[in-house]
């Protein structure tokens, strides 16, 4: 079973909106158990262990530097500014075996290229290995719109990490 944890001191349930993205892009695999997708608001929540991902959004981000806290997981998705700014000591507060970053900055592994209500094009910066062991190459995907930036990108990178086909929409 693959753990997905997501830190969100926000409102957008960012968790929901994965979960909704597996139900749409997924063949059955959250009926099969496969992977346990659980939201907490602070990095004080959560327990010993090491989930294979856990996605920290823009707001927990913003949080997560004054924490004391020491969390190890398999795949840390966040936003490229929190790893980027070495005041906040990342290194200190999380072990990671990988980490991809996301945000709007050409330096960052997911990115958006172009963005409008209806639909964005995603650009995949670097090549990244999925839990299920593919690998994906640099791409531009096109997705569906509708939310923040930062919002949009945390699904969408989560869900691409946990190897879904996330495009439905047709260039």
């Amino acid at each position: 079973m693959t753990e997905l944890i997501v830190i969100d001191t926000g409102c957008e349930d960012i968790a929901g909106k994965i979960a909704s993205g597996l139900s749409e892009y997924g063949e059955g695999f959250l009926s099969c158990g496969d992977i346990l997708i659980r939201s907490i608001s602070t990095l004080k929540e959560m327990t010993a262990g090491k989930p294979d991902i856990l996605v920290l959004t823009e707001d927990a981000a913003k949080s997560a530097q004054e924490s004391t806290v020491h969390i190890c997981c398999g795949i840390l998705l966040l936003p490229g500014d929190y790893a980027a700014d070495d005041s906040k000591a990342d290194t200190d507060i999380f072990d990671a075996d990988c980490i991809v970053t996301y945000g709007m900055s050409p330096k960052n592994t997911i990115t958006l290229s172009s963005i409008s209500e209806e639909s964005c094009v995603l650009a995949l910066q670097r090549e990244l290995i999925t839990t299920n062991g593919n690998m994906l190459e640099r791409q531009e995907i096109k997705v569906k719109g509708g939310l923040r930036p930062g919002s949009l990108l945390a699904v969408a990178g989560a869900l691409l990490i946990l190897g879904q086909k996330i495009s439905d929409i047709n260039p």
